[in-house]
């Protein structure tokens, strides 16, 4: 188990734990170009799996989004069966929006489900490194998934363009460094160095700080004053819809207005999505290992 302490943007600093067994490296690139899925797998990963002895390492080379999902089924499926804890590490082109397989496009909002049901399988602990244009942008998904469990522990991306080779020197170092040290963010720095001496940035996202960022973001979108009346009348409407006028009453009116508005009802709110989001129930550990709070997030910038 390794110790993870990042500071991302607005300094608000998170400490947490991940946990892997497994690496697979899925690799979709055409046959005339830079195989650098291949090379980190033959280079560096497969010699540290050799040399550790408790990892394990498994390459795919995939065509289709279909031979994709077939494959997120099988490392579901081993993580329910085997426990293993697996890091998916993509080999691939990209964009703001998803993955370019060789054969066809694959949104990330379309991987949501699979990778959610392997991160609920391993306790948040789904770490996903997308080697890929843009690929720290799957980060996104998230936004979507705040009344959900979380989709991943965290992602590990370029934020921009870059071809294959500054890709396999990153990850390479990064593999390389996580191993020796047995400390994630040691390897980290090293592929954010690289990254630098390329003029390239890769980003570290983890669900712990994406939760409180989506949480601040849902109380600017929906907790201000107009948007509290408009779900206040919605609220109303559906009421008396099921139940009829005796529901409608302006107490009935002013409780939800303050279960919205104050902080107390957006604390309720704050620590019911929390548990949800981060498994508490399903995964009691998480209860401690992922338990960011309320302060916290009102001590952001966005």
């Amino acid at each position: 188990m390794s110790k993870y302490s990042h500071t991302p943007e607005h300094g608000l600093k998170i400490e947490t734990v991940v946990r892997f067994s497994h690496i697979y490296v899925i690799q979709s690139l055409g046959q005339a170009e830079f195989h650098s899925g291949r090379q980190l797998y033959d280079k560096v990963l497969k010699k540290q799996a050799e040399s550790l002895g408790w990892l394990n390492v498994v390459y795919r080379e995939i065509d289709t989004a279909t031979q994709l999902f077939d494959l997120l089924e099988e490392i579901a499926e081993n993580a329910k069966n085997k426990k293993e804890m697996p890091l998916l590490h993509f080999e691939t082109h990209g964009s703001k929006e998803g993955l370019t397989l060789t054969e066809e496009y694959v949104s990330y909002i379309k991987l949501l489900p699979d990778l959610r049901k392997i991160n609920v399988l391993t306790c948040n602990n789904l770490f996903i490194i997308v080697a890929a244009c843009q690929g720290a942008y799957l980060r996104d998904i998230l936004i979507p998934s705040l009344g959900e469990e979380s989709p991943f522990w965290g992602v590990c991306g370029p934020s921009d363009e870059l071809n294959g080779q500054i890709l396999l020197e990153g990850y390479s170092a990064f593999y390389e460094e996580c191993f020796k040290t047995e400390n994630i963010l040691a390897g980290f720095n090293r592929l954010q160095e690289i990254g630098e001496s390329h003029g390239k940035d890769f980003n570290v996202w983890n669900s712990e700080y994406l939760f409180l960022l989506a949480f601040r973001k849902y109380l600017q979108n929906h907790c201000n004053e107009e948007q509290i009346e408009e779900s206040v009348k919605r609220l109303r409407a559906m009421a008396k819809a099921q139940y009829g006028n005796y529901i409608d009453t302006p107490e009935r009116s002013e409780m939800v207005r303050k279960r919205l508005g104050s902080a107390d009802g957006q604390k309720v709110s704050f620590e019911n999505m929390k548990s949800k989001f981060f498994m508490h129930e399903q995964c009691p550990a998480n209860k401690n290992n992922f338990n960011p709070s309320f302060d916290d997030m009102m001590k952001m910038k966005i």
